[in-house]
């Protein structure tokens, strides 16, 4: 049984606060936090007779506050052992708060909070060491070039620790919002025809670019667009699409760095372990995995065809499209650790299981995707099912198109995280990727981007196997 604490609980209900609200209660929160103990051993470390202990911890596991982990014995008797629920609680805004927008506001504070300790924890540079990941390792900044960066509210402390590292090899630093707030403004600002015709940038800006950095985050910014924005967002897509293609025509890279919150892990091992291993890939050596990357692209090479079989026994027939290694050294990927192999389009046939998808912040897990003729056509197997189906057929663009599959070949974590740009660089992890490819070399564009992680799957190039049950054969 898992017995370790979550970083942090959010306090929902009155009969929890109830629960917080004595002092001996918080004192054995204290020291349940770093372990499991039993009632005996917490009573003597506060001096409390061991009844009255057992009460106490009763009742926070009522609450949800405790847990029960372990049994085991001392002396001539067997003993329960018991660990916080987390390290930390917090009271949920929305008992005391009847804004919606603080009430918003207030979580995505303690989203960042969370974040910046996680990473502290398992990063000894912390974001200084990642932002210069990101300006030397990765987009080879040198002195004199000029770098956009694009970013929102929640990743304000990352942004400011890339542009002192792009100073730092004396690049030039160019800073445009990309969050809730601006695009929902220009949505409102402009007529779908304005929108239909405009640019993303104009282009004596992108004449100017030499690498571009994207920072984004799922932290919730309000509420979702309305049904008038969302009518228009398609043509908002039109021209981000036609910016990434501008960038890849001129060899200008483009790196997107999607900062991980709690919410991309639910339902899965935990957000500690998740966010572990986000920061964990952000931190590996990039170095080291060139030559796996190498040699999965060798063994690509020249590859017509490509059979994907899951645990179930159902399977993917698909024809590749050559990729070229210019292609893809124009998308770096941060976290990076996985080849990246476009499809033919319309030549998908097949079925296959999926440990999960998400969309809108939630997962669906146990996916069983049917095919034809390279479009997905049939979702099947997963709880509310229905539910994914309505929405994807409110997105606009080639949502159900099948653009790319990614092979994950890092090795910074055994287990799926639910982070489905995490999960797909895994080692062993295969990943079908529905919508937009643009950023990978391709034309295909969506509203909406689907990713299928399937691990324990068995993968075959031209008849030869290249990953058998989930372990790479190389």
């Amino acid at each position: 049984m898992n017995d370790t604490p979550k970083e942090y609980c959010t306090v929902k209900g009155v009969d929890a606060i109830k629960a917080l609200a004595h002092e001996d209660r918080l004192a054995i929160l204290e020291q349940l936090r770093d372990g499991p103990r039993t009632a005996s051993e917490v009573a003597r470390a506060l001096g409390i007779a061991a009844q009255k202990i057992g009460y106490h911890i009763k009742k926070l596991e009522e609450a949800g506050l405790v847990r029960f982990c372990n049994t085991g014995r001392k002396r001539w008797k067997e003993e329960r052992y018991f660990v916080a629920e987390a390290r930390h609680y917090l009271v949920d805004p929305a008992l005391a708060c009847d804004d919606p927008a603080t009430q918003t506001r207030l979580a995505a504070e303690v989203e960042l909070r969370f974040q910046q300790n996680r990473l502290e924890q398992t990063l000894e540079q912390g974001l200084p060491g990642v932002a210069r990941k990101v300006v030397a390792d990765v987009l080879e900044l040198e002195a004199g070039q000029v770098l956009l960066l694009m970013g929102g509210p929640f990743t304000l402390e990352l942004a400011d620790a890339i542009i002192v590292a792009a100073e730092a090899v004396g690049a030039i630093v160019l800073q445009r919002s990309w969050d809730r707030a601006y695009i929902l403004g220009r949505l409102d600002a402009h007529s779908a025809d304005e929108l239909a015709t405009q640019e993303l940038f104009p282009s004596a800006l992108l004449s100017q670019v030499d690498a571009v950095c994207q920072l984004t985050s799922a932290i919730t910014q309000g509420a979702p667009p309305s049904p008038e924005q969302r009518a228009k967002l398609p043509h908002l897509l039109r021209a981000v699409t036609e910016f990434q293609r501008k960038l890849r025509d001129a060899g200008v890279p483009h790196l997107e760095v999607s900062v991980p919150s709690s919410r991309d892990f639910e339902g899965f091992a935990s957000a500690e372990i998740g966010m572990d291993t986000y920061w964990r890939a952000l931190d590996q050596d990039r170095a080291a995995l060139a030559p796996h990357l190498d040699a999965v692209a060798a063994a690509f090479a020249g590859a017509q065809s490509m059979r994907l079989r899951d645990r179930e026994g159902g399977e993917l027939l698909v024809q590749l499209r050559p990729t070229t290694r210019a292609e893809r050294s124009l998308t770096p990927s941060l976290p990076s650790g996985a080849h990246v192999q476009l499809v033919e389009p319309g030549t998908a046939q097949g079925t296959l299981v999926a440990d999960y998808t998400m969309a809108g912040g939630k997962h669906y897990a146990g996916v069983r995707a049917t095919l034809r003729d390279g479009k997905l056509t049939e979702l099947a197997g997963a709880e509310a099912v229905a539910e994914l189906e309505e929405r994807i057929d409110s997105e606009s663009g080639d949502v159900r198109s099948l653009a790319y599959f990614a092979l994950g070949l890092s090795p910074v974590g055994d287990a799926l995280t639910g982070k489905t740009s995490l999960d797909s660089i895994l080692a062993g992890v295969v990943t079908l990727a529905f919508g937009t490819s643009t950023e990978q070399g391709g034309e295909q564009s969506a509203t909406l981007d689907l990713r299928f992680p399937l691990t324990g799957a068995t993968l075959e190039l031209d008849g030869r196997v290249l990953v058998r049950d989930g372990a790479l054969e190389l």
